[in-house]
């Protein structure tokens, strides 16, 4: 009986081991280059905004479970005031095998952090179509997410191979100088006149660094950085805000009407109706405008989908609150 255990327990630590080595050795690649990974789930939390942490490395400082955190503000976020509930985006990321959460910016409002969140579905492990999260552990402590659609510019983008920029004029009239130069002295020890296409030749030539620099930048631009934080994975498992549960759906007819407060779309079968406002232009709102042009609408009525679970902050959802437009299935 004592050896059976002694032999389990030697097992077990086999196993811990070569588990131990295995993330250390996807960690290790992700090191050194892109990585494909998945995200596990993703959550938005609502916190209470203390105050900016000053201009010396532009984080705002939040409170969240009693507990503070630094971090970045999305760029469109109105500023904001002390005690005001801000949004934060936080997901969990299949981290060389371990279980890692992640930081997004804060925002105001917590549709437009609703809308970060449903950006990152489409790398969620339960999607059926999911796309490989493509990353790059920066440091001990932040990674970043490549948005390119090809591979083969990865390369580029690694910080241990960064070039140094170079001043736009420079890179232009430099080659261009040294072009002209040597084209002109060529002809006049040739005694030749210089040809009209071979003296534009090197304003043509020294545009090619300017355009490379440029599109290095762009293609290095084009990626997300995220910061790891100290949350339980729990906080988010338990609440998953990408693991939509199975819905129900219905074809139903509904009602069409436009008046001078808006548009409405009204269903007899479930007894509830869809309203989008008109703004003092007589503007109706986005979504309003976008059933119009995408709904098969003929006599006043219209044949559309719907379901019984979405976001609760969906322009699609009905003003009782059950009913969700799927628009997938409903536009033309």
């Amino acid at each position: 009986m004592q050896q059976t255990e002694s032999l389990e327990k030697h097992r077990d630590i086999d196993n811990d081991i070569q588990n131990e080595i295995s993330i250390q050795n996807e960690i290790k690649k992700a090191t050194d280059s892109f990585q494909d990974t998945e995200i596990i789930g993703a959550k938005v939390l609502e916190c209470d905004y203390e105050q900016y942490n000053g201009s010396y490395d532009d984080t705002h400082k939040i409170k969240y479970d009693s507990k503070i955190y630094y971090v970045n503000k999305d760029e469109n976020s109105s500023p904001f005031s002390r005690h005001k509930k801000v949004y934060w985006p936080v997901f969990i990321l299949n981290y060389g095998g371990v279980e890692k959460v992640f930081s997004c910016k804060i925002h105001d409002s917590k549709e437009e952090a609703n809308d970060k969140i449903r950006s990152l579905n489409k790398y969620y492990e339960g999607n059926s179509d999911m796309k490989s999260f493509r990353y790059y552990i920066e440091s001990e402590d932040s990674i970043i997410h490549n948005l390119n659609p090809y591979k083969f510019l990865e390369n580029i983008m690694l910080p241990k191979i960064w070039t140094r920029h170079i001043d736009y004029f420079y890179l232009y009239m430099i080659p261009l100088l040294i072009f002209l130069m040597s084209t002109t002295i060529y002809y006049i020890t040739q005694g030749k006149e210089i040809p009209f296409t071979v003296l534009i030749f090197p304003f043509i030539i020294s545009s090619i660094p300017v355009l490379a620099q440029k599109f290095i930048y762009t293609v290095r631009d084009n990626v997300n950085r995220y910061e790891m934080v100290d949350i339980a994975v729990e906080v988010i498992q338990n609440s998953n805000d990408l693991k939509q549960e199975n819905c129900n759906y219905k074809s139903i007819e509904a009602k069409v009407d436009i008046d001078e407060s808006g548009l409405t779309i009204y269903s007899d079968k479930l007894d509830c109706k869809w309203f989008y406002e008109r703004k003092k232009n007589t503007q109706i709102e986005d979504s309003g405008v976008k059933l119009l042009n995408e709904l098969p609408i003929a006599d006043g009525k219209c044949a559309l989908t719907v379901k019984d679970k979405g976001y609760n902050d969906s322009s699609w959802l009905s003003t009782n609150d059950e009913w969700w437009i799927d628009t997938e299935s409903s536009f033309n």
